[in-house]
């Protein structure tokens, strides 16, 4: 009975620690996006690198 209260225990404790590192991962990953605000410039770099774009825009009307 207690071998299982602690399987149950390490399964949980893997299980939040998981879930952690999921939702933090996208957290850390957006602090290390540097994002151009001149879709030019935006270009420019994206082509000296030879990496595709994404290009973000919104309205609010």
């Amino acid at each position: 009975m207690l071998s299982q209260i602690r399987r149950h225990h390490w399964a949980a404790l893997i299980v939040t620690m998981s879930m952690a590192a999921i939702v933090a991962s996208p957290l850390y990953a957006a602090q290390q996006v540097k994002w151009e605000k001149s879709l030019k410039a935006g270009m420019e770099k994206a082509k000296e690198a030879g990496k595709p774009m994404i290009i973000d825009f919104f309205t609010e009307w």
